[in-house]
């Protein structure tokens, strides 16, 4: 519902969770929202794994992801600047502290979100992303540092996406303090109705994946690893 003043409420349910019993918020996600601004409760990710995504696999980048529990959570916006914070709500207790702030300056974006310790996650984390995309030659450049304040560990990573035709070639690399190296290349192909990705990691697992957009809503998945 749309109110004279341009602010939104909506009511949407999630039919997994519509038993008020399994959650605090009864299956059903409330949100306030104007132009520059929202307030959200019920299934809605936690606001620094939405707005500092982790470069290439980051061990230590374990922001908290929403799984059943109820969050309450705030976006502000001011331009390309974007403020989202957000809590994990037990009972009548605000826990899991999550705060992020991201920007967009032209080509070039940077983010940075920090997490509490005291909630789902149990972990304190900081990170940071800067990435820019290369205009004259189509690729994307990213780098990231991410550090567990809980463990003690790590992650410093860059990934590099480049477009050849309707096939986008990707790699990443990140270097991990508390063990091994995590990386990642990939080629992925897309046409039409028709989409293909190949990949392998430091783990020399390969996996190859498709899908196929037959129309009228209906896509059909494979895949093999």
């Amino acid at each position: 519902a749309e109110l004279d003043n341009g602010v939104t409420v909506t009511a949407t349910p999630d039919i997994d969770e519509l038993d008020a019993g399994t959650s605090d918020f009864g299956g059903v996600t409330l949100k306030i929202a104007s132009e520059t601004a929202s307030l959200t409760y019920g299934d809605v990710n936690g606001a620094a794994n939405d707005n500092c995504s982790s470069v290439g696999d980051m061990d230590s980048d374990g922001f908290y992801e929403q799984d059943g529990e109820t969050v309450l959570r705030g976006d502000m916006s001011f331009g390309d600047i974007a403020l989202p914070t957000s809590y994990e709500v037990t009972g009548e207790t605000l826990v899991g502290l999550n705060v992020t702030a991201s920007a967009t300056f032209g080509s070039v974006s940077v983010a940075g979100a920090y997490q509490a310790d005291d909630g789902v996650g149990a972990e304190e984390i900081f990170g940071v992303r800067a990435g820019v995309a290369v205009a004259v030659a189509g690729a994307d450049i990213a780098l990231g540092y991410a550090s567990n304040e809980t463990t003690g560990s790590t992650s410093t990573g860059v990934s590099v996406s480049y477009p050849v035709g309707p096939v986008t070639l990707a790699a990443s690399y990140v270097d991990e303090s508390a063990g091994d190296a995590n990386w990642n290349v990939s080629a992925a192909y897309a046409a039409g109705a028709v989409a293909v990705k190949a990949s392998t990691d430091e783990s020399d697992m390969w996996a190859i994946e498709g899908s196929y957009d037959m129309g009228n809503g209906l896509t059909v998945l494979g895949g093999a690893a």
